[in-house]
């Protein structure tokens, strides 16, 4: 049994004065440093004290010195070199070359763990890489990482070279789109004509629709998965004309209102593809069906006090997953807005925990503010040499990003909450509480959809810019309450 993690059929990787450790104990325990419980001196805490406390080698009576031969730093050791030395001559190594790559190594080497870039560099595509660009061989360029054959490792590579301003910036989930085009857009179109006109699609409509947001903020993940499902459906739609011996130009009002009127869902997303070809004359003009809204579910206050409640226990899931539930659960946002929030944004002052989604700051009730305080002293992804000052309050693997809202959306679906049904119930139930536009402006929501929620909620706040125009309530309606 591990002597620290009391984990028992583990194997035994260092025995310590307070017991035998396993791997993860001893590699926490010779990655440690701070003040020695012992000595008061800062210190290597390879030790642990009857209390846990850490203890440096000499107070713990540990017969190894961890001090590296070369710079005097106490630390994990690599034979006889501290990490960061260790990781200083791997690099000179692979980045021996015509180009200067020293920003680089730089940023590699100012790490708190530079395990984690040793673990890293034992796959052979990152050491290939590094010397590839180092000589030339891949040339320092999007174009050239885009043309690496491991795509994810170019990927760190790159989020490296822009950090350390190497690179120019771009809109990744833009240059994502590009490579769909690229790569997967001939795989579902059924003939070259459908080919032709799915790129005519893509390049006149759907692209430009994406760099003009683009060039306001960078992209959003469903902004990009919106257009890469219209485009499949598009073919979808395609294919099916083309199934009943009709072509695009051919397709008739029946063909129109059939599509749209069968499942699945999905067959909505032809939208924009017929508004686009009706408007480039592809095809005769037509009516598109209008659109039945479905009643979405709504969880009641039970139900979601009840996500709540499991939310504070830790073994639901790691912090930044629980908090970012819970501000989907409480405040009912969308994990786009949950995902991009800034660190700057969470307001600690004398106990009280607020967090800014919209105009002004919300306060976050004490139990979950709690949560709050704790992911903010102790964020994740921070340790490697991608995000060590992130300015994000969800850190992302890849440097200056944050984690995506896919990342938290399946986080939150896999400690079973219903994600339409805790929101829309946050929503209705804050509206209740508050007048719409208020509710609006806290959460960073447009009038006109919290007015919806308001209207299906019964809001008795319906009037309420006529009473603030008639002097019956306060200017800001929650100083009633207080």
């Amino acid at each position: 049994m591990c002597a620290r993690c009391r984990r028992s059929g583990l194997q035994v990787k260092k025995v310590m004065p307070d017991g035998p450790l396993c791997a993860a104990c001893y590699a926490r325990a010779i990655r440690r440093s701070g003040r020695c419980a012992g000595c008061g001196e800062t210190r290597l805490l390879p030790g642990a004290g009857g209390d846990g406390a850490g203890l440096c080698v000499a107070c713990a009576g540990i017969d190894r010195d961890y001090t590296c031969w070369r710079c005097g730093t106490e630390w994990a050791q690599v034979r006889g070199l501290c990490e960061w030395c260790h990781l200083g001559d791997v690099l000179d190594r692979l980045l021996d070359g015509d180009v200067d790559l020293s920003a680089l190594r730089a940023r590699l080497l100012d790490v708190a763990r530079p395990d984690s870039i040793i673990i890293w560099l034992y796959g052979p595509h990152a050491r290939a890489l590094l010397h590839e660009v180092a000589t030339g061989t891949v040339p320092l360029s999007h174009t050239g990482l885009d043309g690496f054959r491991a795509r994810g490792c170019a990927e760190h590579l790159r989020g490296l070279l822009v950090a350390c301003g190497l690179l120019p910036a771009r809109d990744e989930r833009l240059a994502r789109f590009d490579r769909y085009l690229t790569e997967r857009l001939a795989s579902f179109a059924a003939t070259n004509e459908h080919l032709k006109l799915l790129n005519l699609f893509a390049a006149w409509s759907l692209r430009p629709h994406l760099v003009t947001r683009s060039e306001h903020a960078p992209l959003r993940e469903e902004q990009v998965n919106n257009a890469t499902q219209n485009l499949r459906v598009a073919a979808e739609l395609l294919a099916w004309l083309h199934g009943r011996d009709h072509e695009l130009g051919g397709c008739t009002q029946a063909d129109i209102d059939e599509w749209f009127a069968t499942p699945p869902g999905t067959h909505r997303r032809a939208n924009s593809f017929v508004r686009w070809a009706i408007r480039t004359r592809r095809c005769a003009k037509l009516v598109i069906p209008g659109h039945r809204q479905g009643n979405a579910p709504v969880l009641d206050s039970t139900e979601r006090l009840d996500i709540l409640r499991r939310l504070l226990i830790p073994d639901t899931g790691r912090i930044e997953h629980r908090v970012a539930a819970m501000m989907l659960v409480l405040f009912g946002q969308r994990f786009t807005t949950i995902a991009a929030v800034r660190l700057g944004d969470v307001v600690i002052e004398h106990g009280d925990v607020g967090v800014r989604l919209g105009e002004g700051i919300v306060p976050v009730p004490p139990p979950f503010g709690a949560m709050l305080e704790e992911l903010v002293a102790r964020r994740p992804n921070l340790n490697t040499a991608t995000n060590p000052t992130s300015p994000w309050l969800f850190p992302g693997r890849t440097a200056l990003n944050h984690l995506t809202a896919g990342v938290l959306r399946k986080q939150a679906m896999g400690m079973g909450i219903n994600l339409v049904g805790a929101r829309s119930g946050a929503l209705r139930q804050l509206v209740l509480n508050c007048p719409p536009p208020v509710v609006a402006d806290m959460l960073g929501y447009g009038y006109q959809a919290i007015d919806r929620h308001g209207i299906r909620a019964g809001s008795p706040w319906s009037s309420y810019a006529a009473l603030r125009a008639q002097g019956r309530l306060p200017a800001d309606p929650l100083d009633s309450r207080r």
